[in-house]
């Protein structure tokens, strides 16, 4: 039987991570070209893993809906959730998981912009 330990655990945790934000990084520079260099001095990946974590505390806590959070701190600007009162009622309901709350999101930020 094979046994991973939590020292291995947590070395693959953190390589799966680190791959997961370089990815994110690339396809952002590539469709938000024009938000990214507004960042200015701010490092791209200082910003996505702050938005991951600002995600995972709202429970979105998917891949695609991670990455969907992150694009819209992009195209609505990078506190929307805050900046927003439908947004924060939307990111603070308990009785959606992330992908519903990322649907809605979505659909609220058409007439947002």
């Amino acid at each position: 039987m094979l046994v991973i330990r939590q020292d291995q655990y947590e070395a693959f945790r953190a390589l799966v991570f680190n791959r997961y934000v370089s990815d994110l990084k690339i396809h952002l520079q590539d469709s938000f070209t024009e938000q990214i260099n507004k960042l200015g001095d701010l490092d791209v990946e200082v910003f996505i893993r702050e938005k991951i974590e600002v995600a995972e505390s709202f429970s979105i806590v998917n891949g695609d809906d991670i990455r969907r959070f992150v694009e819209s701190c992009l195209d609505l600007g990078p506190l929307f959730y805050e900046q927003f009162d439908w947004v924060r009622e939307i990111v603070t309901d308990g009785e959606l998981d992330g992908e519903q709350k990322m649907e809605l999101i979505d659909e609220g930020s058409v007439f947002a912009r």
